[in-house]
């Protein structure tokens, strides 16, 4: 509390001080004063109204520069999403062309083997001749 009575004590002493003053000059000293004060207030508007520009302008830059690399990032991914496809595509191509080539292979293999196969014939007089020569 000490230093906020303090603090109060010497605003009120700086805001009597300058109210003394301001009565002790005389009508164009006050009216140059109160200009001055007006030009003051003015530029301190200015300055943040063109602040106020400059960090929209600064913010729209960035959000521009944040787009770019977002797109380009964007057009990265879709470019190796697109290579990636395309691999597996010709992956699964090359094999399912493998596999065709593959089975094709053993229907003719089985074919042929059908071809060339005898018929196996068990006569059953072999038996009974053997049985006989005994």
């Amino acid at each position: 509390m000490g230093k906020s009575g303090f603090l109060l004590g010497f605003v009120s002493g700086v805001a009597a001080t300058a109210y003394a003053a301001y009565q002790k000059m005389n009508d164009d000293q006050k009216q140059n004063l109160v200009n001055n004060t007006k030009q003051m207030v003015n530029d301190v508007k200015n300055r943040a109204v063109d602040y106020t520009f400059y960090a929209r302008d600064s913010f729209d830059d960035l959000k521009d520069k944040v787009s770019d690399k977002t797109d380009e990032v964007k057009d990265t991914l879709y470019s190796a999403a697109d290579k990636a496809t395309d691999k597996v595509d010709d992956y699964a191509d090359n094999k399912t062309t493998q596999f065709h080539q593959a089975a094709d292979n053993l229907r003719n293999d089985l074919k042929d083997d059908n071809e060339k196969e005898e018929d196996i014939v068990i006569d059953g007089g072999f038996i009974h001749q053997n049985a006989e020569n005994k």
